[in-house]
């Protein structure tokens, strides 16, 4: 029933059944996934609700991202949830660019060969690329 729960609610944020593969509603099995444009559909959806922005991590602040970005204009200006499994690295969350808008990203690498420091070292490279998104 958990399932079948989840799936029809995120169906109806519009998202689409492709997105994701759901083994449990816990989100604890490892056959769990979902498709970062989800996740970043699911962020604005959530954007303006207070309790969850309150319990993302702030970069170079707080939490798991208190020691990620420090002296980087992501600094205080990126809030987000990490994520590290045997073969995945995440960071998704909102950024928020000196020249542009709040963003909402979502960036997984999977499958990686490559230490965990080190693709999470990537991950945070191209969150750092998106503080810089400008106007056209």
């Amino acid at each position: 029933m958990g399932i079948q729960v989840v799936t029809v609610f995120l169906q109806k944020q519009g998202i689409p059944s492709n997105s994701f593969n759901l083994a449990d509603a816990s989100g604890l099995s490892r056959r769990n996934s979902i498709a970062p444009r989800a996740i970043v559909r699911l962020l604005q959806i959530m954007h303006s609700d207070r309790a969850f922005r309150d319990s993302l991590a702030i970069a170079a602040v707080d939490g798991t991202l208190k020691n990620r970005f420090q002296d980087t204009p992501a600094q205080a200006n990126l809030s987000g949830k990490t994520g590290t499994l045997s073969d995945v690295v995440s960071l998704s969350g909102y950024v928020k660019p000196a020249a542009y808008d709040e963003l909402a990203f979502s960036i997984m690498l999977n499958h990686s060969d490559r230490p965990a420091e080190e693709v999470r070292a990537m991950v945070d490279a191209i969150a750092l690329l998106l503080t810089r998104v400008q106007r056209c």
